[in-house]
């Protein structure tokens, strides 16, 4: 990018800069859409339509100079929930119902650079969007770049999105700069990114870029703005006729997330954080919140124990929530520490808590249960390491049993700067697919290398044959009883390898 690297020294206008609030707030508006009712997967895992309108009523609906082009409703939605999903805000239970996932906490309470350092890696990551072929222009039609509508392209969207934040890692920060040196960029490090097999590579002069990766920057730098990892503007030309260039500037936020000093800025940003006081919470168990002092951790820990029904909007600067011990014991169930949210309050109102308020949640706290799913992880198991690699692994204190390291999602992009590479291979607990089925009489393994689920149950099952199966007979079942397992555990195991199918005459024996 150096050699036609332009910052631009114009006078440029119609600057929109980076909001990685809206985003936030959309993603949070998809998670309580699963929560007004309860909301089943069809057999084959898509989500009803009814939700699909949920999801619509609650996002933030801008122009489209705001809105990625002002997308078509099943895209935007598809694209938000897809990317909550990804980031285990929300998971399905044994049921097939959709509940809030072990990842909203995790993520909506995490220090600010942390949050965003997660967004990003979910969003290289998830796969069932690609802006090649789903993205949508200001008149609700299908951009379509490349050269053909198909989605074969030669590069996955992975490869798609680390080639297009790889190029933008070059840009000089707080400089805008023009964002056909972008494409030019782009079409010189990976010119195949928008061919499909059988597509003819096109033909470039040295000083020119490809029109259609030019035309791709232009809408992703309008997704970049959305996450708050740019601004844009344009220029002002004073040729007459001569149409505005677009100008991008990357942001403090997006130049810490690319260049990984995420995870050097949690000293200073608990600091910062810890100065705030955006609670005044009243006797009648109402809470005002003054917006500009809150981050989203707060307006999130509070919509998770308030009174839904009495929501405020995200315009105004001041709001009040209604907290009932109903709206607190709901949150509780579905999965919220109360401690933790209690300890919230008290660190983060300006004055101390009415004793109603406090009562409230100390009656909660006793009578809640005492173990929970709280924070998802993520099992890598390393072979043939550096003995340097290992120690510095273990020096930044991530826990390992041998091999296995395990980490917590929000410290992924820490270990695998100190793994130097990113491990590709792996696969998702709760599995979107049924690691087993029941044929009759036998449980087979889909997978059988995967199924770490009930993995001592499968021990004593002994399976046989190609594809592994194995008979659950009366004797079998009698003899896992014998082994110490209730009817309820067996069903229960079962359930979790065969996504919840579990035939009659199976039911009828336990």
């Amino acid at each position: 990018m150096s050699n036609l690297l332009k910052i631009y020294e114009n006078e440029h206008e119609g600057v929109l800069l980076g909001d990685k609030q809206e985003i936030l707030q959309d993603l949070l508006a998809v998670i309580e859409s699963t929560q007004e009712k309860n909301v089943r997967l069809t057999k084959a895992g898509i989500p009803p339509k009814p939700l699909w309108s949920a999801i619509n009523e609650r996002v933030l609906w801008c122009d489209p100079k705001r809105i990625l082009c002002d997308w078509d409703e099943c895209d935007q939605v598809r694209f938000l929930y897809s990317l909550a999903d990804q980031l285990s805000l929300i998971t399905i239970n044994s049921d097939r119902n959709l509940i809030i996932g072990p990842g909203a906490d995790l993520f909506f309470t995490a220090l600010p650079t942390r949050r965003a350092d997660m967004l990003m890696q979910a969003y290289i990551e998830f796969e069932e969007w690609d802006e090649r072929c789903d993205a949508r222009n200001m008149h609700g039609h299908r951009l379509n770049f490349g050269q053909t509508f198909r989605r074969d392209f030669l590069q996955n969207v992975s490869e798609l999105r680390r080639a297009l934040l790889n190029a933008l890692a070059r840009t000089p920060k707080n400089e805008w700069v023009e964002a056909n040196v972008l494409a030019f960029a782009i079409s010189r490090a990976t010119p195949d990114i928008l061919i499909s097999e059988g597509d003819d590579s096109p033909d470039l002069e040295d000083d020119e870029f490809d029109p259609e990766i030019n035309r791709l920057v232009d809408y992703w730098l309008m997704l970049c703005t959305r996450f708050g990892w740019v601004d844009l503007a344009r220029g002002l030309e004073k040729t007459l006729g001569t149409p505005a260039v677009r100008l991008y500037r990357i942001t403090t936020l997006g130049y810490n997330l690319l260049h990984g000093s995420a995870g050097f800025r949690d000293a200073q940003e608990q600091k910062e954080l810890s100065k705030r006081k955006p609670f005044m919470v009243q006797p009648n168990l109402e809470v005002v919140v003054y917006r500009d002092e809150a981050d989203m951790a707060d307006e999130y820990l509070l919509r998770r124990v308030a009174d839904p029904e009495h929501f405020p909007g995200w315009d105004d600067r001041v709001v009040t929530y209604s907290v009932t011990p109903e709206s607190v014991l709901n949150s509780t169930n579905a999965g919220l520490d109360p401690e933790h949210a209690f300890q919230h309050f008290i660190d983060l109102s300006k004055t101390e808590l009415p004793s109603t308020f406090a009562v409230l949640f100390s009656d909660i706290i006793r009578k809640r249960n005492r173990v929970k799913l709280t924070q998802g992880l993520t099992a890598v198991e390393l072979q043939n390491q550096s003995p340097e690699i290992l120690a510095s692994l273990d020096n930044a204190g991530f826990l390992s049993f041998d091999n296995l390291y395990l980490i917590s999602w929000d410290r992924w992009r820490e270990f695998i700067s100190l793994l130097e590479e990113e491990p590709r291979e792996g696969f998702r607990y709760p599995s979107p697919m049924p690691l087993a089925k029941m044929a009759g009489s036998k449980l087979k393994l889909m997978w059988p290398v995967l199924p770490l689920v009930s993995r001592d149950l499968l021990e004593l099952l002994e399976f046989t044959g190609n594809p592994l199966a194995t008979a659950l007979n009366e004797e079998k079942i009698a003899m896992i009883k014998q082994a110490g397992w209730t009817e309820q555990d067996i069903l229960l195991a079962i359930q979790g390898l065969t996504n919840g199918t579990i035939p009659k005459r199976l039911t009828a024996l336990l």
